[in-house]
């Protein structure tokens, strides 16, 4: 199941101080509601007042003839004061900009920076139960070979009858505990290396970003020259997928040169982050399908197809898509 991430120094955010505790309830139980449901940030409108009650039960008193004493929760300011409801609540993260306004719902801000997505969840589900199939096909072939060869060798056994001798044993020493560490360890066995780690950022990740933002975003040195400011914001230590980080910094970067047009450049129509996130959502799908099993991809084939209805409902063209295994059936 996927799990919900957070920052253990999030409550120090300003964002979070300017919402306060409540702000923070509904925030968390949104984040817990995408991930459960893999909507990839998304939160419809009906939803989002019905994640949390702003009543509760004193769990002091017991239950008497007139029922156990309920609280509601509310807000006051000198002799001012009202009931606190979800609308109340929701306006405060609108607010603080932790939400943003929707097609008939909200979305998490920067939620493909630092949320697993649908796509992703789906693809790594499909690449275990891949994985697991093949152990479970290996194992049985074991299994069958292992009866076939051991009474084979019971009979020539018996009949050699071999006397035991005392001879020297020409096999070196065992090896200990440093010397099984530090070969496991050497590259020349195959191992990782002894210093650094790979890139999060390869070349492969920059060419699509660059084949992807060009047009927007003054070619592919602009594109570049983007991804190094990036990298160089004060909160890319605390991106931990980086490759996320870099890619909704881009569509940050991408609305604001749609929406603000820059000279030299052609205008272009700007589109709402709602149709953006939409065929977000479409591209990564469909690129998983390559190495979904066939149970996996017809369920990524339905999200499609609902994606799709969506965009045209939006008045869009639709993303296209290139799925080899629906060309040829």
């Amino acid at each position: 199941m996927p799990w919900v991430r957070l920052d253990d120094h999030f409550d120090e955010h300003p964002k979070i101080a300017a919402v306060g505790p409540l702000g923070i309830a509904l925030w968390v139980a949104g984040l817990a509601y995408c991930n459960r449901n893999l909507t990839d940030g998304y939160i419809p409108w009906t939803v989002a007042r019905s994640l949390l009650s702003w009543e509760f039960l004193d769990p002091t008193t017991a239950p008497g003839p007139n029922g156990q004493l309920c609280y509601r929760i509310g807000v006051s300011s000198g002799v001012r004061g009202q009931d606190v409801d979800s609308d109340l609540v929701i306006g405060l993260l609108l607010a603080a900009r932790l939400w943003e306004q929707a097609d008939a719902g909200y979305l998490v801000h920067d939620y493909a920076a630092f949320q697993p997505l649908k796509a992703d969840i789906l693809a790594e589900r499909a690449q275990k139960q891949a994985a697991g199939r093949a152990g479970g096909i290996a194992a049985a072939q074991a299994r069958a070979v292992a009866p076939a060869t051991a009474p084979a060798k019971a009979p020539a056994q018996a009949e050699s009858k071999p006397v035991p001798v005392s001879v020297s044993d020409p096999s070196p020493d065992p090896p200990t505990a440093q010397t099984k560490k530090s070969s496991r360890l050497s590259p020349t066995n195959g191992g990782p290396p002894q210093n650094g780690k790979p890139s999060d950022l390869d070349a492969a990740f920059i060419n699509r970003m660059s084949d992807r933002f060009a047009a927007d975003l003054g070619g592919h040195r602009g594109v570049l020259e983007h991804i190094e400011i990036a990298k160089a914001h004060r909160s890319w230590a605390s991106w931990r997928n980086k490759q996320r980080g870099v890619l909704n910094w881009l569509l940050r970067e991408q609305r604001s040169a749609l929406a603000h047009h820059r000279p030299g450049q052609p205008k272009r129509e700007y589109r709402p982050p709602g149709d953006e996130h939409m065929r977000h959502k479409i591209r990564t799908l469909a690129a998983a399908l390559a190495t979904a099993d066939p149970t996996e991809r017809a369920r990524m084939r339905a999200d499609l197809a609902e994606y799709q209805t969506q965009l045209a409902a939006l008045g869009e063209p639709a993303e296209p898509v290139e799925d080899e295994d629906a060309n040829r059936g």
